[in-house]
């Protein structure tokens, strides 16, 4: 059968797709009106509601880093246990492990990089920071890596230029 389609002139396949349309729009033209409208919404507000959806994920950002930002500068170390921890740092490939830490009667878990990972491997207990809730742990030096903030705003610097371009364009068409 893969034979024959290859053997098939092109102006076959290019008349099937559009044979398959009309079809289509002879025997359900409410489904092709609908389609229609689908595509046609798309086409005229999927950059704008494309670059609100980027928009709201770069707020979430942002905020992840003004929280890590804050329990840093709190500075509320507590003692935390570790539940349950690889063995060695030598399984670490490009993705971080999850470790589950004990505090306060709560079980956290934990992604631990890999440069966090030969400091407190094969550790009981470790010193961590944590917020006024005490329902978030970060490691000593977590906060000094992490350019949640600035990646947040180059991502909602990217969102309003897409936003804009969505809203030019459709004031266009």
């Amino acid at each position: 059968m893969l034979n024959t389609m290859v053997n098939l002139p092109k102006l076959v396949l290019v008349i099937i797709p559009l044979w398959s349309n009309a079809l289509i729009q002879l025997l359900c033209p409410k489904i092709f009106k609908l389609k229609h409208k689908i595509s046609s919404f798309i086409s005229n507000y999927g950059l704008i509601i494309g670059g609100l959806f980027m928009l709201m994920i770069s707020g979430v950002v942002i905020d992840n880093g003004i929280t890590k930002e804050q329990i840093t500068k709190e500075k509320k170390i507590v003692t935390v246990e570790v539940i349950e921890s690889p063995n060695t740092c030598k399984d670490y490939g490009r993705r971080a492990e999850y470790w589950k830490l004990k505090y306060n009667e709560t079980i956290f878990i934990k992604r631990v990089e890999k440069k966090f990972c030969q400091s407190i491997i094969n550790k009981k207990e470790l010193k961590m920071l944590t917020n006024k809730k005490k329902n978030k742990l970060l490691f000593l030096n977590e906060y000094q890596d992490s350019n949640d903030i600035l990646f947040g705003c180059i991502l909602s610097c990217i969102a309003l230029i897409i936003i804009f371009k969505g809203y030019t364009i459709k004031k266009i068409i």
